[in-house]
């Protein structure tokens, strides 16, 4: 564990909070590895999502600030004592349980549709609103259908959701920035 980049983390996320704008081009070359602690790996890589686009998801940085205190103070680098804390669930609240959005365009109809990156642990699938754009989560092992969505739309799971078609060109884009606009919400057991 790196100590002094966590120190330094912690530091840089004072003065983008303070309003420091030189701040946030320090932070994007801090750029920590795992060997740096696993902590603060993962937290940075939540600042990163938050702030990889103008002017950012600026909810997000007080929990993140209050993370970067919480893991230099603290004495091992336990990831799963950080995922407890409810920092951590306000900003997945806020991302979705996601690694990051996907606009694809697809190959056979040139329509637009978007899609996200989970971990591949995740066996639930998001159905996106062709209205809306919001996100519903449902476990892959459960058959029921999926429910209609709050604005009237329809979700769909996976592919072009006007032809069906799976090649499509993609690029991805922080989970932050789609959902500062869009909903998402899981079936509950």
């Amino acid at each position: 564990m790196n100590t002094s980049k966590i120190e330094s983390f912690a530091r840089l996320l004072d003065a983008q909070n303070s309003g420091d704008s030189a701040a946030i081009d320090s932070l994007h070359q801090l750029s920590p590895s795992l060997e740096d602690g696993y902590c603060l790996f993962n937290l940075y890589g939540e600042w990163k999502g938050a702030f990889s686009y103008f002017p950012g998801r600026l909810e997000a940085l007080s929990p993140i600030q209050n993370l970067s205190h919480y893991i230099a103070n603290s004495h091992s680098d336990d990831t799963l004592a950080l995922f407890k804390r409810p920092e951590w669930a306000l900003l997945v609240q806020m991302r979705g349980p996601f690694d990051s959005a996907i606009r694809y365009n697809c190959d056979k109809c040139n329509t637009d549709y978007i899609g996200f990156a989970q971990s591949g642990f995740d066996d639930r699938f998001p159905a996106v609103c062709s209205s809306c754009g919001d996100v519903w989560l449902q476990s892959g092992y459960d058959d029921t259908p999926l429910p209609a969505c709050h604005c009237g739309g329809s979700y769909s799971i996976g592919g072009c959701p006007k032809c069906k078609a799976t090649k499509a060109h993609s690029t991805y884009f922080s989970s932050y920035q789609y959902f500062t606009d869009h909903s998402w919400q899981e079936k509950q057991a």
